[in-house]
């Protein structure tokens, strides 16, 4: 599996493609529309997701580990599942939409 770029995650996301299973690892995908993005079981540790949008989003088994979520619209369809943020940066209140 090779290393993505953020703009060919962006680009993927745009295009409907899954993320499925993909490291994004310290990637930065601040202020990224993520809108409707298949990220199931995605790692996402260490990224930062500042202010992305991640509404629609399905981020069931994805691991956030020290990510950065502060000011990121979680939008009102995001599916959880399994998500588990309490290892994750977050800001109370900097979070809208849950």
């Amino acid at each position: 599996m090779t290393e993505l770029t953020r703009d060919e995650v962006i680009a993927r996301v745009k295009d409907g493609e899954s993320l499925e299973g993909e490291d994004l690892s310290g990637l930065d995908l601040r202020r990224a529309n993520l809108s409707g993005a298949d990220l199931r079981g995605t790692k996402l540790s260490g990224a930062d997701l500042t202010g992305a949008y991640l509404g629609q989003a399905n981020l069931r088994g994805t691991k956030l580990t020290g990510a950065n979520l502060g000011e990121t619209d979680l939008g009102g369809g995001l599916s959880l599942g399994s998500l588990s943020p309490s290892s994750a940066r977050m800001d109370p209140g900097s979070c809208t939409s849950i």
